[in-house]
């Protein structure tokens, strides 16, 4: 991706807080989400806070703790003095670690593939819940995924659509 389309997409982060990038037919799109990971990570874009956080490891009954312990270990290393002591869910996680920022933060969560499979669909609804119940001052939210999240169904939280998420085709951006 050249900078002026990364610039525009990072922009559409600011302005939407929560977006959605998915790959229609891309043949191996993992080498593309590293890429765009290490882009966003070298800082030339933006100086606000990055996590980027592989759904995989957030895989079981403790996804919460799970998520606190990526957040607080990513922020150890810029020695951010808040931590997340403990946690419920993925939505207090993030809850808590909104109340302790004082700029923007991005999260990105890579890489949703299975649109039937229950763990992925569970963090999805963390992440309905938590947008759609609070209002965030700080937390950015990237979710990348094989095809548009719109599809999944994340009843009894509705869907994940254009009123909450700003979808953003990978073709768009090459």
């Amino acid at each position: 991706m050249d900078k002026k389309k990364m610039r525009w997409f990072l922009n559409r982060i600011t302005n939407s807080r929560y977006v959605n990038l998915y790959f229609e037919g891309e043949e191996n799109p993992v080498d593309t989400v590293d890429d765009i990971l290490a882009e966003i990570a070298s800082g030339k874009f933006t100086n606000d806070y990055f996590i980027d956080v592989d759904i995989s490891s957030l895989t079981g009954d403790e996804e919460g703790k799970k998520l606190a312990d990526i957040v607080n270990r990513k922020m150890k290393e810029i020695h951010f003095p808040h931590w997340i002591r403990d946690s419920l869910s993925i939505e207090h996680t993030l809850e808590q670690f909104d109340e302790r920022l004082d700029r923007a933060a991005l999260i990105i969560f890579h890489y949703f593939k299975d649109p039937k499979n229950k763990e992925e669909k569970q963090i999805l609804t963390s992440l309905r819940i938590f947008i759609d119940k609070n209002n965030p001052r700080y937390v950015q939210i990237l979710i990348i995924s094989s095809g548009k999240t719109e599809h999944w169904d994340l009843a009894p939280y509705s869907l994940l659509d254009e009123r909450f998420v700003e979808y953003i085709s990978w073709g768009d951006l090459k």
